[in-house]
């Protein structure tokens, strides 16, 4: 499994910090933390998040806290290489993660662009020290926070407009779903897509499939979640036809949704997998949700039956739904491409006739067609 070239599309990056980390930084930054939000773990000198994981508010309330206790640009720095290090370690090639200017605005000692700026660079510098290190490549995506109204998104977008940079390569739209609507921000959206920003948003987490349509009616190139597409059939063709990927994030929907978590609903990745649905395997909040990709995709085999050969799809999938430049995408599945096996090959060659939907068996042909012709070479 970690010689399967793992791929993250869907990473928040506060949401990254791990408790040990969160302690760490209070300690650095003078903040005191209340037991509600971490607790001492069974290890001595390990801590973990305490948090009601039947309340998504409460979640946000979690995370809403941890973000604070990134006070400087500096501290930005070490969270970003934290988690980059740790996922490189467990197979991760290529990363996005999702950056919010809100946030960083209001890190710093000066006006919030400066802030931004300084953050900016902080996180741009990791990113290089890590592919320097261990060969990855990160993109960034910066996100519009729904739940905190138009006037501080529409701030927001102005600090994104003014300092571009040619790392953020995407749009995002996150926070708790059943707050405005993706046409509340359509107006933004449309100036970030303007600059060449592609957008991927979240829905069908918490919300229903009404909510992937919607995303999808707003522009979207990627669904982050999305996975209650499962309940409209007409959909499910529609995210075909249009090869649209979901960013499928399983620990965190087993957290954090509660038909999933106490069992009501079984998660449908398998069933989406199968209809011939594009998706791929993320850490969404992986230090809040205690996960790397490491264990996503042994996740997906263990508990969904995933083949080796599966995963290897999912990673292609990933990458050629990415944003970022085509040759940097050539060279990362070249790599995919090289960890493949004989029997792997062999299992593409088998299944193209008989998986039930007829995307999928077109895409393990391709996918055969691609292992194939790169052992010729």
């Amino acid at each position: 499994m970690l010689s399967i070239p793992k791929v993250i599309l869907h990473e928040h990056l506060e949401g990254s910090l791990t408790a040990n980390l969160a302690v760490h930084l209070s300690r650095k930054n003078g903040i005191a933390i209340a037991d509600k939000y971490i607790k001492r773990g069974a290890i001595p000198g390990d801590y973990e998040y305490a948090w009601d994981k039947s309340d998504f508010a409460h979640f946000i309330k979690i995370y809403d806290f941890i973000s604070s206790l990134i006070q400087t640009p500096d501290d930005y720095y070490l969270v970003t290489s934290d988690f980059l290090s740790r996922n490189a370690l467990a197979g991760m090639i290529y990363c996005e993660l999702i950056i919010s200017a809100d946030h960083m605005r209001k890190v710093g000692g000066g006006d919030e662009a400066s802030n931004y700026r300084a953050c900016l660079h902080e996180v741009t510098k990791a990113i290089k020290d890590a592919e320097a290190q261990y060969g990855t490549v990160t993109r960034l995506h910066a996100v519009l926070i729904r739940h905190q109204g138009v006037e501080q998104v529409a701030s927001a977008v102005d600090i994104l407009l003014n300092n571009p940079h040619p790392y953020i390569t995407g749009v995002n739209v996150a926070g708790h779903e059943g707050s405005n609507s993706f046409s509340d921000y359509s107006a933004y959206l449309a100036r970030l897509y303007q600059t060449g920003l592609r957008g991927s948003l979240h829905a069908g987490e918490i919300c229903g499939a009404e909510s992937v349509k919607a995303a999808l009616d707003a522009g979207a190139s990627r669904i982050g979640h999305g996975f209650r597409a499962i309940e409209s059939p007409a959909l499910i063709e529609e995210l075909i036809a249009k090869e649209t990927l979901l960013e499928i994030s399983l620990s965190s929907n087993h957290l954090l949704v509660n038909e999933i978590r106490e069992g009501v609903m079984p998660h449908p990745v398998r069933k989406l997998y199968d209809c011939g649905v594009k998706l791929n395997l993320n850490t969404d909040d992986a230090g809040i949700c205690a996960t790397d990709i490491l264990k996503e995709y042994q996740f997906a085999m263990r508990t969904f039956g995933f083949q080796r050969a599966e995963l290897i799809d999912i990673s292609m999938m990933a990458i050629e739904a990415a944003f970022v430049a085509e040759d940097i995408q050539k060279t990362l599945l070249d790599k995919v491409c090289a960890a493949a096996t004989d029997e792997d090959i062999d299992f593409f060659a088998l299944v193209q006739q008989s998986a039930h939907s007829p995307a999928l068996r077109l895409r393990f042909a391709e996918r055969y067609k691609q292992l194939t012709s790169t052992r010729q070479l």
